[in-house]
């Protein structure tokens, strides 16, 4: 009856056994934590992470080369423009199609002599 007379106790005692029962029921929480810890630190390090990175650094380099790309191809195409222009104003197209008439009368000429 001794714990009777003092009420004080049985508070005290059913306090620690609720925080022993909120406790109990915490580790699994506090285990699954840790765990998933674990995994996010293992995923944090794999190669698909840096891979992924790389990717990006890469996507990166390509778009500056496509960058750079455009430039060059309106100078070709304005060399290949130069080039047809200066055939036409010297005359070459001209001599080249002077030249295709003589190897043809050439050709024929030695196909008679035959």
């Amino acid at each position: 009856m001794a714990l009777v007379e003092h009420p004080g106790w049985i508070l005290l005692i059913l306090c620690v056994a609720g925080v022993l029962i909120a406790g109990g029921s915490m580790i699994p929480v506090a285990v699954g934590t840790m765990r998933l810890l674990k995994h996010v630190e293992r995923l944090l390090e794999a190669p698909i992470l840096a891979d992924l990175g790389a990717l990006s650094a890469q996507t990166e380099r390509i778009t500056q080369s496509a960058n750079a790309i455009a430039p060059l191809a309106e100078r070709a195409a304005a060399a290949v423009e130069a080039i047809r222009r200066d055939a036409r104003e010297t005359g070459l197209v001209r001599v080249a199609a002077a030249l295709r008439g003589a190897s043809t009368a050439f050709r024929l000429l030695l196909a008679d002599l035959r």
